[in-house]
């Protein structure tokens, strides 16, 4: 309902056009006062505030031009329609330009009065509405600022933007996070806190979970009983809620804008302290306490062992493992710190084999809320530990029957002249990878394998065969007989001759049919 009042100094036609506009049922406004002339008016509208002044052009004491003058100084937002007996053009334009939204010549009947007054009451509405979006897409802007704040560490930007939108440093907030069962919370929380609260605040959803609400509260440093507010709220919003399960998390009081993160991180530490049991729970920072795991490191590192080398004992171990648990006595917090033991053991593992892993603990406390039993859980760590040890085991066999193959491989074509890169190549692998193999799997390096597989054959071969020593270096791959000397020196410690004396044959039948002395050869390098 908007509202009027009328300036003329005939009481008579004052009288008449509050009476022809009672006549139209239809319009929204209401008749708040009258004055005989400017004076009279400007401070009736200072006592009433009227929305609109339907106003005579020629009065005594202050006329309609010198009232307008200064009503367009001192009120510029209400609008004015102007009465007048005279048909002159100049006052329709005085009074066009100091923002008059109507003019009507006496004597007028109802409808042209109330054309005007139709007119003025669009104007006002779409002022409003306009009003009304600016103030939406005002409080949208701060409401986005404030969640990103909450969300996301402080930063830089974050000081800047918060400046440049003259954001309110002299305030001291408290956050409530809202998680329930329900998924359509936010209008009710909305309503609740709609005018009921001594101070402003904003109510959000939180995109990081669809279950939960955030609500800000803020109020001027050493002015505002935040902490008090919060409870009573937290009492209503309990209320609300019925049947369905509802945490509430109560953070302390800051001081800064760029303390609001770590209130919703403390926050959210606090669904730790929730029981699977609990209907309706209110938190406050002090219970933010550190939880320890249930089951021993070394009893963790005993069933994490099992399930490494029993994989298709897994879920029944799991089940096992699973029974140490009371949801009436022990925490979502104890529990997920001792699940996510167990699995740092097992990404420990599968991330040594180069199996991806994934966080499964990182909301855990989020994600298992308002299970009413440990089944969801169990399922949930039983599927995820089964599949990624499956793939160690299954990686770690076929990393078995690979360096099977190479070691086959080498031995087989130990003759040949083979490189590190043709091997790799053969089985399509790099370099790299053949070699960390080796190293991995043997304990030395692809030369060094391949160095020890021929120089056994080459003992062999000097102690079964009458073969010279250039014919055994040819046998086993060493094409130059200087290398061959020089390298089973390294690996026995004895010449091929000397070796082949200590192993007490007897060669002295033997014919030299070689054209190099290879152990004159040695002695000479």
């Amino acid at each position: 309902m908007y509202t009027y009042i009328i300036v003329d100094d005939e009481m008579i036609i004052r009288q008449g056009c509050i009476a022809k506009l009672r006549q139209i049922p239809s319009l929204p406004v209401e008749f708040v006062g009258e004055a005989s002339n400017g004076l009279e008016a400007l401070a009736l509208i200072e006592k009433m505030h009227p929305d609109i002044v339907i106003t005579d052009m020629k009065m005594s004491g202050m006329d309609g031009m010198e009232f307008l003058e200064r009503l367009d100084e001192q009120y510029p937002n209400i609008l004015v329609i102007v009465i007048s007996g005279y048909k002159l053009f100049d006052y329709v334009k005085q009074a066009i330009e100091k923002h008059a939204v109507g003019y009507v010549l006496k004597p007028f009947s109802a409808e042209e009065i109330g054309e005007q007054m139709r007119k003025a009451i669009e104007q006002l509405e779409s002022r409003s509405h306009v009003q009304h979006l600016q103030q939406e897409v005002a409080n949208f802007a701060q409401k986005e600022f404030f969640l990103n704040t909450i969300l996301h560490p402080w930063w830089e930007g974050t000081s800047a933007s918060f400046h440049e939108n003259d954001q309110m440093w002299n305030q001291e907030y408290l956050l409530l996070t809202v998680t329930t069962e329900r998924m359509d919370f936010t209008e009710k929380l909305e309503s609740l806190c709609s005018g009921q609260l001594p101070f402003p605040c904003f109510v959000m959803e939180n995109p990081l979970n669809k279950q939960q609400n955030l609500i800000l509260l803020h109020g001027a440093k050493g002015q505002a009983d935040l902490s008090g507010v919060a409870e009573q709220l937290a009492m209503q919003i309990g209320a609300m809620t019925q049947e369905k399960r509802l945490t509430i998390c109560i953070s302390r009081v800051v001081q800064k804008p760029a303390q609001l993160h770590s209130i919703y991180q403390e926050n959210e530490s606090l669904l730790g302290r929730v029981y699977l049991t609990d209907h309706i729970r209110v938190l406050h920072f002090d219970e933010n306490k550190s939880v320890q795991p249930l089951i021993s490191e070394e009893n963790i590192q005993r069933w994490f062992l099992e399930m490494r080398y029993h994989t298709n004992k897994i879920p029944e171990l799991l089940q096992k493992f699973f029974a140490s648990f009371d949801v009436k006595r022990h925490s979502l917090g104890e529990i997920a710190a001792t699940c996510e033991s167990l699995l740092e053991k097992v990404n420990e593992c599968a991330s040594r084999s180069q199996i991806e892993v994934s966080s499964l603990t990182g909301n855990f406390c989020r994600k298992y809320l308002f299970c009413r039993n440990l089944d969801r859980i169990l399922s949930d760590l039983t599927d995820y530990i089964h599949s990624v040890l499956n793939a160690v085991h299954m990686k770690e066999t076929d990393q078995e029957t690979l360096i099977q193959q190479l070691k086959e491989y080498i031995e087989k074509n130990y003759r040949k002249k083979l490189t590190l890169q043709m091997i790799a190549s053969r089985f399509y692998i790099s370099p790299a990878c053949c070699s960390n193999l080796l190293k991995e799997n043997l304990n030395m390096t692809f030369n060094d394998y391949l160095s020890d597989i021929r120089i056994n054959k080459a003992k062999k071969l000097l102690t079964e065969t009458n073969l010279s020593v250039n014919k055994i270096s040819d046998e086993v791959g060493y094409s130059n007989p200087k290398y061959f000397f020089k390298i089973f020196k390294v690996y026995s410690g004895f010449t091929p001759l000397e070796y082949r004396t200590q192993k007490n044959m007897n060669f002295s039948n033997i014919p030299n049919t070689d054209n190099f002395d290879s152990e004159k050869a040695g002695e000479q390098t």
